[in-house]
């Protein structure tokens, strides 16, 4: 499993309508730009069937530096959230994942399975 960018996508929907790609990614791009005004309204942007693109706020916060140890002050500001529609789920149920590495990459090859047996076989 890879990750799929706006050119793959262009790519796909170009190849099944027959439009050019250019055409495509224009499209995409209007429709994430539009996504992007209603935002900036403070909109909640609802598509059925996908999921609910809405604004959350976040509080100013303060960190340190961990190399400096100087503390420093986030700003409060507003960001984007997306919520999956229940209706996606039901696909997702179906199509079977393969087993996915610490940090959400998927693994390359199956992870190792050991017994309790030949660990301590192992340890010894």
């Amino acid at each position: 499993m890879r990750a799929i960018g706006k050119k793959d996508i262009a790519e796909g929907i170009a190849k099944d309508t027959g439009l050019s790609r250019a055409l495509v990614k224009d499209i995409m791009d209007r429709f994430i730009e539009k996504i992007k005004n209603h935002f900036k309204n403070g909109d909640v942007v609802e598509i059925h069937w996908f999921g609910t693109f809405y604004p959350h706020f976040k509080k100013e916060r303060s960190y340190k530096v961990p190399k400096t140890g100087e503390a420093r002050t986030m700003p409060a500001r507003l960001t984007l959230r997306f919520k999956t529609s229940k209706h996606m789920y039901i696909y997702k149920e179906k199509i079977e994942l393969p087993p996915r590495k610490r940090g959400g990459f998927p693994a390359q090859r199956p992870l190792p399975t050991h017994d309790n047996a030949s660990l301590k076989a192992r340890s010894l």
